[in-house]
């Protein structure tokens, strides 16, 4: 077998497709933000006439917001998944098939171990909370704030 490079040169290609959909995702972060802070500011005009509608039109708010939030992070905890899962299997990081941003250091053994499990741990926290963000937070308010 042959013995890795001690590092793994960057994908320069791979790095300018993935910084233009950060900057795609983040002015769809700022979209949906912005029509959240109107859809607020709109509750909090209704909530002198109509208290109700106004914990609803907030709920809705939420659940959009948590909603777009987990359409965008659970992915990526599945991909931290996937990542931790290679990095185990292989036993390197980063594995022979992930393409990297920059020039990264290879690590193998035990080091690579922990790296893996790292990645596992960390995407299942990640889908875990974005999931009980949307799941879970919008109901709970609903049932604080009306009688």
């Amino acid at each position: 077998m042959q013995e890795p490079s001690s590092f793994r040169k960057a994908d320069i290609p791979f790095r300018r497709k993935l910084i233009w959909m950060l900057v795609a995702l983040s002015l769809f972060g700022g979209v949906v933000l912005f029509s959240a802070i109107l859809s607020i500011k709109e509750a909090e005009q209704q909530l002198n006439t109509d208290r109700s509608a106004a914990i609803h039109q907030l709920v809705r708010t939420v659940r959009f917001t948590t909603g777009m939030g987990s359409l965008v992070f659970t992915p990526a905890g599945f991909y931290f998944l996937i990542l931790g899962r290679k990095t185990l299997r292989e036993g390197i990081y980063p594995p022979h098939s992930v393409r990297v941003l920059k020039k990264t250091p290879v690590r193998t053994g035990a080091n690579a171990q922990i790296t893996g499990w790292i990645f596992i741990m960390g995407g299942i926290m990640l889908v875990v909370l974005v999931n009980f963000l949307f799941l879970f937070v919008p109901g709970a308010l609903e049932r604080a704030a009306l009688p």
